[in-house]
């Protein structure tokens, strides 16, 4: 997640954050106003909303982003378990579960 310097208008997304209904990772977004002081971008979102977001979501444009197209098991998974994965923030406790047929 490092910036680097932007000296362009043009940013590519590297990491969406809480942004996930606003931001793609991979995808370019043109830079309407920068404040160099809040190390803040403002960008029009994927929700066509404008809003500024962190600095160092972004990369400059030309970045390669490495994106994950596709998972696939290598082995079959047995786990009968009903939590099979528990996460909890210290917020707001919640919990996960995945279960494999």
């Amino acid at each position: 997640m490092n910036s680097g310097n932007i000296t362009n208008k043009i940013v590519v997304c590297d990491y969406v954050g809480t942004y996930i209904n606003a931001l793609t990772r991979g995808k370019e977004y043109e830079v309407l106003v920068e404040d160099e002081e809040k190390q803040q971008l403002k960008i029009v979102g994927d929700n066509n909303r404008a809003r500024w977001f962190r600095r160092n979501l972004f990369l400059p444009v030309g970045t390669k982003v490495t994106i994950m197209v596709s998972w696939e098991f290598d082995d079959e998974i047995i786990d009968s378990s009903e939590k099979s994965l528990e996460h909890n923030k210290k917020s707001r406790p919640t919990k996960s579960t995945i279960k494999f047929n």
